[in-house]
C-alpha cells in the first residue's frame, strides 16, 4: 500500500490517506497553496515500470486526487515550483532504462501536462536553480544512453550546465 507523511509545525508529522497507488523516485513539490504534487516514478505494485502520473495531495481536505498524466512516464526527475505556481518537470530515466531529455511544465490553473523544452543532454539526478519563471539552469547529474548491446553507457555530467527557456 501507498504511505506519506506530513510535517506540521503544531503536530510533527501526520499519516496521511493512501495515494491512488504505491510509487518510489517521484517528486512531492510543496506548491504556494501548500498542496503537494506528486510526479511520475515506478510503480511498486507493478514490477518498478516507470508511470508518468500524477496526483495532487490537497492540504484542505486531507484527500489525493488524480492530476493527468506527463507526457513521458519517468523516475529520477526534478520537479521545481515556478515563482508563477507552475512546476517544470525536467530529466529522469524512462522505462528504456535511459535519460530523457524532456521537460514539462504543469499549469496549477489548467491541470494540464505540456513539453515546454528538451534539455541538450539527457540527464537524471540533476539540480535545478531557478532565474525566473520562464527560465531555468539545469546543473550536473548522469546521463544513461542505452546501447544496442552490453550495459547502458553512464556519463557523468558534473561541470556540465544548461539555461532551459520556458513558455
Amino acid at each position: 500500500t501507498a504511505a506519506a507523511l506530513l510535517w506540521s509545525e503544531a503536530d510533527g508529522f501526520v499519516a496521511l490517506p493512501a495515494m491512488t497507488g504505491a510509487r518510489v523516485g517521484h517528486t512531492a513539490t510543496r506548491l504556494a497553496s501548500g498542496d503537494v504534487l506528486v510526479t511520475g516514478g515506478e510503480d511498486a505494485d507493478d514490477g518498478m515500470s516507470p508511470v508518468a502520473t500524477a496526483e495532487l495531495f490537497i492540504v484542505e481536505r486531507s484527500a489525493w486526487r488524480p492530476v493527468g498524466a506527463m507526457e513521458v512516464a519517468r523516475f529520477g526527475h526534478t520537479a521545481t515550483l515556478l515563482p508563477d505556481g507552475r512546476v517544470v518537470i525536467i530529466g529522469g530515466e524512462g522505462g528504456d532504462l535511459g535519460t530523457t531529455d524532456v521537460v514539462e511544465v504543469w499549469d496549477a490553473a489548467t491541470g494540464a501536462f505540456t513539453v515546454a523544452a528538451h534539455l541538450r543532454t539527457s540527464r537524471l539526478g540533476h539540480a535545478v536553480e531557478v532565474e525566473s519563471a520562464h527560465r531555468v539552469v539545469v546543473r550536473g547529474g548522469t546521463s544513461i544512453d542505452p546501447p544496442d548491446e552490453g550495459p547502458p553507457v553512464h556519463t557523468e555530467l558534473a561541470d556540465d550546465a544548461e539555461t532551459v527557456e520556458l513558455p
